[in-house]
């Protein structure tokens, strides 16, 4: 992949012609069949009803969240609304999971908790003594979510070992607003994961002393209306109802939680779970809600924000409090702001709405994400759902987005497993290790588990290497052939056989697409896919048979599909507009015989920058004082700069000079291995205070390099630089267009 794998050889016009039409008799396309669904990655662990429990309807109850004990290998679960309950599932032994069998029934299918016990709890003015007040609670106990307890925490007294009590934050419910007592509204309470009705435990809480466990037994309120009241700045006694239905997080230490408040105060708040105490750390008003799960990250796994400080990082939804609707934001408590924590851009607005491909609405203005849920794993990968394109997606720990599942992957697998309809809001992410059988071995991957609104159940999504299609944990020659067959012009409506290779997962199965105003489309598998699969597998641009090598066969490629309108990446298209010209010579000449490397990263993570264009507009040459500009509309290349263009002459490719211009009106153009004339041109000094235009100015080949040497104005004449614009022979290739086609060398020297 060197530069000089070519020296050998050098081409006349002629010669070059045969050698194209030579070459490209035997140059085809390999077109790779295999199975492709991205669905293979996803995992249907708790049958449908088996979560949640069933209505008296007959239909099954909806789940509101999740949360899985890893050291039991166990399952609990909570439903939503009228008919929440609280399950805990274990094995079956054959990978999928079952309700635990009670013991104080013969009922193998019943909750832990069930809807009446839990809005007894909720609705409670004297929990000592079980009374209760529903004459007061405006609607059903809504959980948000549940989390077990990572470390040991201490509650009124008691000391609970990890994964021995679950926290719950309250969605909604159990409020009216005329006659309730503040005081007596729960927000976060704990649940000791004890079985109601069954056997009291020796040493157990029984504040009744019956010897059973009664709902007043296994709740402990922690944080009620009057304390967030207070940390949003209002009275305690204030009646509007809060919400906390996203997901929360456990701080670093385990001894408080962080969650989102979404429908009265806005905003991020902090619980002690021993004290109660209730702290908003990010203001996000009424206008400026916050609607999506809070995750913490220890810095000491991944600092977000390339600050000094150390500690807990939360991830959260972008806002209009942050500058970054429509983006990904991390909280930390830097210590800048006295009462709050600072906010930095982690992905902005703008740079989801290009990896997306969010586009813009009819008045032409940028349509902007709404990240719903996020979660990290140990090595410190972020995974996060978006609103728009209702997919998953990863930004890895080099700053690589990539997508994880799209809609219509996710709605695909719903309606394989039997759900009744589509829907994929993805909600309560967290991420496990597993293991899965690759054909070189069982290797440990990472899981993300989500519950499923559909399905009404947990649904698992292994996370293979981007760009890993064919599943044999490698990114190789192999995948790029099945890539390859699956790519399409831009905005081109593919099959659910193409979903895997949607890298940026713009697939939609019913919702708004707005490249080329295109409606209800999926598998969505083109140029920016190609640009993304840079990031995972090295080569370049003008490589168009990804071959990691931009030589003669690529040249061969454009130069068979020039002034073509309905080109792919293969054929010879670098720049995405379906078109094969002038800037796609450019590029693939720009990039011969470079060693094929990754491409950079989307996202830093020291700061939040703009994504790269993926053309630059134009190019340095080294430390000279010109620059040659490429109009990409127009194709028009110049030469610009504060300089004098003096001499202009061919060297070999030892360096030795072979002819200059000096004295010469008309110099001319030589093979660097003949000394043969095979062109001329007018030339002489040139004052360069604008620009010098290159169009149409020579079609040369052979010649290993052209030289411009040039004195800078107001230094003395010996003071020169070089700039080179041709490079070895085996480019030339595209000389043969009838284009002018130059590539920079960044040399300079001074006499």
């Amino acid at each position: 992949m060197g530069k000089t794998q070519h020296k050998s050889q050098a081409y006349t016009t002629k010669a070059l012609a045969a050698a194209i039409l030579t070459a490209s008799a035997g140059f085809m396309n390999v077109s790779v069949n295999a199975e492709v669904a991205n669905r293979d990655q996803m995992t249907f662990y708790i049958e449908t009803g088996a979560a949640t429990g069933t209505k008296t309807s007959g239909t099954v109850n909806p789940i509101g969240g999740y949360t899985y004990d890893a050291a039991n290998d166990t399952w609990w679960t909570i439903g939503y609304g009228t008919s929440a309950q609280i399950r805990k599932l274990i094995s079956d032994g054959e990978g999928g999971y079952v309700p635990a069998p009670l013991t104080y029934t013969d009922d193998f299918e019943g909750g832990y908790v069930y809807p009446t016990d839990w809005m007894g709890f909720i609705s409670t003015t004297d929990q000592q003594n079980a009374d209760t007040n529903y004459d007061w609670k405006s609607t059903t106990p809504i959980a948000g979510n549940i989390l077990l307890n990572p470390t040991e925490i201490t509650v009124q007294g008691k000391t609970y070992a990890p994964n021995s009590v679950a926290i719950l934050t309250q969605s909604g419910g159990a409020l009216n607003k005329d006659t309730a007592n503040t005081a007596d509204t729960k927000l976060v309470y704990l649940y000791d994961l004890r079985e109601i009705g069954a056997t009291q435990e020796v040493n157990g809480r029984d504040l009744n002393s019956n010897g059973i466990i009664d709902w007043e037994d296994v709740f402990v309120p922690i944080a009620n209306k009057p304390a967030m009241n207070l940390a949003a700045g209002y009275d305690a006694d204030y009646k509007e109802s809060a919400s906390m239905t996203y997901s929360p997080s456990w701080s670093g230490d385990g001894q408080s939680i962080y969650f989102v408040e979404q429908n009265r105060y806005g905003g991020v708040f902090q619980t002690n779970i021993a004290t109660g105490e209730v702290k908003r750390i990010f203001t996000a008003d009424s206008n400026t809600k916050i609607k999506s799960s809070v995750h913490q990250i220890q810095s000491s796994v991944k600092n977000l924000t390339g600050s000094l400080y150390e500690g807990d990082q939360l991830l959260v939804a972008g806002s209009s409090a942050s500058d970054n609707v429509g983006g990904l934001d991390v909280l930390i408590d830097d210590g800048v702001t006295a009462d709050e924590w600072s906010s930095y851009s982690l992905i902005s607005a703008d740079q989801l709405n290009d990896f997306l491909e969010l586009g813009v609405n009819d008045e032409g203005e940028k349509i902007y994400s709404s990240i719903k849920a996020v979660t990290t794993d140990t090595e410190g990968n972020v995974y996060f759902r978006d609103g728009k394109r209702y997919g998953i997606f990863k930004l890895d720990t080099e700053g690589r987005l990539s997508k994880v599942a799209s809609e219509r992957e996710i709605e695909s697998f719903q309606n394989e497993n039997g759900a009744s309809s589509s829907n994929a809001n993805t909600f309560d992410f967290m991420t496990r290790k597993t293991s899965h059988d690759f054909e070189n071995g069982v290797e440990d991957v990472t899981e993300l588990l989500y519950s499923d609104p559909a399905l009404k159940s947990v649904i698992g999504v292994k996370i293979f290497e981007t760009g890993d299609f064919n599943r044999d944990n490698i990114v190789d020659s192999a995948d790029i052939a099945l890539f390859k067959d699956a790519l399409q012009l831009r905005g081109v409506r593919g099959t659910d056989e193409t979903e895997k290779f949607d890298l940026n997962g713009n697939a939609s199965g019913n919702r708004l697409y707005n490249y080329k105003d295109s409606t209800h489309v999926f598998g969505i598998v083109d140029y920016k896919d190609v640009k993304l699969l840079q990031q995972f597998y090295a080569f370049n641009d003008g490589d168009a048979n990804m071959d990691q090598n931009v030589d003669i066969n690529d040249a061969i490629m454009l130069v068979e599909n020039y002034g073509g309108t309905e080109n792919t990446w293969i054929t010879a298209d670098f720049t995405g507009d379906d078109t094969v010209d002038i800037t796609d010579a450019i590029t693939l000449v720009n990039n011969y015989g470079t060693e094929a490397t990754l491409a950079a990263p989307t996202i830093t993570f020291d700061s939040a920058s703009d994504t790269n264009s993926l053309l630059a507009d134009s190019f340095e040459l080294g430390p000279s004082a010109l620059s040659l500009i490429v109009d990409l509309s127009s194709g028009e290349m110049k030469i610009v700069g504060d300089a004098l263009l003096t001499v202009f002459s061919i060297k070999s490719d030892s360096g030795s000079l072979i002819a200059d211009a000096d004295g010469f009106q008309t110099p001319f153009m030589y093979l660097s291995n003949t000394v043969s004339e095979v062109a001329a041109m007018s030339f002489s000094g040139f004052d360069l205070s604008d620009a010098l235009l290159l169009d149409a100015m020579f079609k040369p080949s052979g010649i290993q390099d052209l030289v411009f040497e040039y004195g800078l104005k107001g230094f003395s004449e010996s003071f020169t630089g070089i700039v080179n614009i041709v490079p070895e022979p085996t480019s030339l290739a595209l000389m043969f267009l009838a284009v002018p086609v130059l590539t920079l060398r960044s040399r300079s020297k001074q006499a």
